[in-house]
C-alpha cells in the first residue's frame, strides 16, 4: 500500500512538472517584440528605446511566424502614397502589435525599422509583408504627461510595405517588358496579386504598382487598366485587363532618394527574403 502511494505521489509530481513546463512553453516569452510593445502605456518612449529593445528581444524566424488574415491586413494598413493623417488605417508600431502581434522587426537604419508579417489568403496562399515604419522624435515636459522631461520617440507607418512569397533575382523578370499582361507578370511571382488589391485611378486608367523586394534590388512595375476608366456605376476593371506599362530595377544601396517613399533601397541587400 505504502508503495502504491509513493507511485501515485512520483505520477502525480510529473504531471505538475509536466503541466508547468507546457505553460511555460506557450506563454508570450519577456524577450518577445509582442510582450514588450503590449506592456507599454504609450506609443511614445523614452528616446533610444527601439535600440535597447533590439538588443533585448529575439525574432521568430520566419516561416514560424503566425498567419494573420490578408483581408484584415489589407483594411488596417495605410495604402503607399497616403499619409496615415488621411488613412482609416492603423498607424503607431503599438497599434499593429494590438491588432497584429509582431514577431520579426529588424532595422533598417535610423529612423527606419520593418516588420514582417505572415499572411494567409482566402485561396490558401501565403505571403510574407514587410512593413516599414519611421521614426519621429518629440521634446516632452511632465505637463505633457510624461514621468520624466525630455526627447521621446514614437514609430508610425510610413505607408510603404512589400509582398514576398519566395527569393527572387531581377534575371528572373528577363522575359517581362512593358504591354505584357498581368498573368504573365504573376506567373513568375503570384505575390504581385497581393499588390494588385491596392489599385488607385487617375482621370483615365485605374493603376497599380508592385515593389518586388528581390535579392539583387527593387523592381517596381506599374500596371495599367487596357480599357478606359468608365463612370463611377461601372463594373471595375478585370486582371486580365491589367498590362505592364512601366518597369524599372534600383540596386541596393542607391540613394534613399531615388525612389520617392522607398526607404528600403538603403539595406535591401540584408533583408531575409523567404
Amino acid at each position: 500500500m505504502k508503495k502504491n502511494k509513493k507511485i501515485v505521489i512520483f505520477i502525480g509530481i510529473i504531471i505538475i512538472i509536466l503541466c508547468i513546463s507546457m505553460i511555460w512553453l506557450i506563454a508570450p516569452t519577456n524577450n518577445s517584440w509582442s510582450s514588450k510593445l503590449s506592456s507599454e502605456k504609450s506609443a511614445w518612449n523614452k528616446s533610444g528605446y527601439m535600440d535597447e529593445a533590439f538588443n533585448n528581444c529575439e525574432n521568430v524566424a520566419l516561416n514560424n511566424l503566425t498567419r494573420y488574415d490578408y483581408s484584415l491586413y489589407k483594411l488596417s494598413t495605410t495604402p503607399r502614397n497616403m499619409t496615415v493623417a488621411s488613412s482609416s488605417g492603423l498607424y503607431t508600431l503599438k497599434s499593429y502589435n494590438d491588432v497584429f502581434p509582431i514577431e520579426y522587426i529588424k532595422k533598417i537604419d535610423d529612423t527606419h525599422i520593418y516588420v514582417a508579417y505572415k499572411l494567409i489568403r482566402s485561396d490558401e496562399q501565403i505571403v510574407y509583408v514587410y512593413t516599414v515604419f519611421e521614426k519621429s522624435l518629440e521634446q516632452f515636459d511632465i505637463t505633457d504627461g510624461v514621468e520624466e522631461k525630455g526627447e521621446y520617440e514614437m514609430w508610425t507607418s510610413a505607408s510603404e510595405f512589400y509582398f514576398c512569397t519566395k527569393s527572387l533575382e531581377y534575371c528572373d523578370f528577363s522575359e517581362l517588358k512593358i504591354g505584357d499582361t498581368f498573368q504573365k507578370a504573376n506567373d513568375i511571382d503570384y505575390a504581385i496579386s497581393f499588390d494588385a488589391n491596392f489599385v488607385s485611378s487617375n482621370s483615365e486608367k485605374s493603376i497599380f504598382t508592385a515593389y518586388r523586394l528581390l535579392k539583387d534590388g527593387l523592381l517596381i512595375i506599374e500596371f495599367e487598366s487596357i480599357t478606359n476608366e468608365l463612370d463611377g456605376s461601372a463594373k471595375p476593371p478585370e486582371m486580365s485587363e491589367y498590362m505592364v506599362s512601366k518597369m524599372n530595377f534600383y540596386k541596393y544601396g542607391a540613394n534613399e532618394t531615388a525612389v520617392s517613399g522607398v526607404s528600403i533601397l538603403n539595406q535591401g541587400e540584408t533583408i531575409q527574403l523567404p
